[in-house]
């Protein structure tokens, strides 16, 4: 990241300060921001119980977060941007050598067309906050490839039980000594509160170690 050194009293301030401390903000913004999809919304944009008005809140666009300013429903949002100039002084030696020139970008979004840029509101998403409730690795010794359900093999997992809603999400990995990419077709066959299956579909290959990461996902 950047940042500032104070080195003694007082500070030697140009246009580069101004440019140090603009970028280390948008670093930070842009890492948080990009961690999520287009058009997913932060916070806000409910909703209200006559489902006439969605409320003020914020989603992601392009790396950016974009402040969406209440607003009757419709059927699509608007990005807009408001451009302000300045007067800048292009010539060192007079003060009266000045040009108009972009100097302040704004952007938010609300409900209509016209803007930068327009989407469907049924594109929005909601950022749902999930934690690992468990997790584990299934290893090669508990992997047995056979004929039931048909070619193949059947893993069982069992993790702690879960009340309430919650996701599934694992991962097939293979490792040894050939060389190549090999692929399997796997899906969950049945799950439970306490345990799910996993279908792996086609012959184990020679030489090589199968291992399933898996966890167990709950907002």
């Amino acid at each position: 990241m950047k940042k500032l050194i104070f080195s003694a009293t007082g500070f030697p301030a140009d246009i580069k300060t101004l440019q140090t401390l603009q970028d280390n903000t948008l670093n930070a913004v842009k890492g948080f921001a990009r961690q999520h999809e287009n058009y997913t919304v932060l916070y806000g944009m409910e909703l209200n119980p006559a489902g006439t008005v969605i409320s003020a809140g914020a989603f992601v666009f392009n790396g950016e977060i974009i402040p969406f300013l209440e607003s009757t429903v419709g059927e699509t949002i608007t990005i807009n941007e408001v451009i302000e100039y300045g007067d800048y002084n292009t010539n060192p030696t007079s003060n009266l050598s000045t040009e108009n020139l972009p100097t302040y970008s704004f952007k938010s979004a609300q409900v209509g067309t016209g803007g930068v840029h327009t989407f469907n509101t049924i594109q929005l998403k909601r950022y749902v906050n999930e934690r690992v409730i468990a997790q584990g690795v299934v290893d090669d010794s508990e992997i047995f490839f056979g004929s039931i359900p048909g070619l193949g093999a059947i893993v069982n997992v069992t993790f702690p039980a879960v009340t309430g809603a919650f996701r599934i999400e694992y991962t097939l990995r293979t490792q040894g000594i050939t060389s190549g990419i090999y692929t399997h077709n796997h899906m969950i066959i049945d799950s439970t509160t306490s345990s799910f299956r996993i279908a792996i579909q086609g012959a184990k290959f020679e030489n090589r170690q199968y291992f399933i990461e898996w966890k167990i996902l709950k907002a």
